[in-house]
């Protein structure tokens, strides 16, 4: 199985129920009966003073036999920000993701831009801003076929297994020169904030 892979296609989802979620470190925990096995590749929802933001992550444990059905996803703390638990009001739902529509990636990167708006002649600044790209290797692919339908999908996740780790990703733009159905070049996608 690869260790690195791109989603598009929601399995299941659990819907604004009454849910606590729990947050330690880079893991969340929830407390709720639904389908989710180790490996899934999770996208929780959740308001934040009023604001929607949203979380990539892997479920990384899972008890749906026990007294208190529960499981566990970790996500990548630098991109998403989740430092308190989540109140059952502020739970908005979430995807889940299991089929995995390609997985010829042998490396990734993340880079990060920073953009800073100042004012006065002391600089001030009033507002940051960090944006971040998720770039796959040059690995030689097909493009008709299954990466054509990951780029073309609506929603694009990308799963790093080895970290338990997702991120939902979109292309802006980008050109293939395709030879005999195959390509090799680096692709460099954005990385949703929520």
């Amino acid at each position: 199985m690869s260790n690195f892979g791109f989603l598009t296609t929601p399995s299941g989802n659990i819907a604004p129920y009454a849910v606590e979620v729990g947050v330690r470190g880079n893991t969340a925990s929830l407390e709720i009966f639904t389908d989710v096995v180790v490996r899934d590749v999770i996208h929780m929802r959740y308001r934040e003073n009023g604001i929607p933001k949203g979380v990539y992550g892997v479920c990384t444990y899972s008890d749906m036999d026990g007294a208190t059905p529960i499981f566990y996803f970790d996500f990548d703390q630098n991109i998403y920000e989740l430092f308190s638990d989540i109140s059952q009001g502020d739970f908005l739902g979430i995807e889940i993701y299991r089929n995995v529509e390609h997985d010829k990636v042998s490396y990734y990167s993340i880079s990060t831009s920073v953009t800073r708006a100042n004012y006065s002649e002391e600089l001030k600044s009033y507002n940051i801003s960090l944006d971040h790209s998720l770039v796959i290797g040059n690995d030689g692919r097909e493009f008709f076929g299954d990466f054509k339908e990951v780029i073309v999908s609506d929603k694009i996740i990308f799963a790093d297994w080895c970290d338990n780790y997702a991120y939902g990703v979109s292309l802006d733009e980008d050109t293939y020169n395709n030879r005999y159905n195959k390509f090799r070049q680096s692709v460099s996608f954005n990385v949703a904030k929520k």
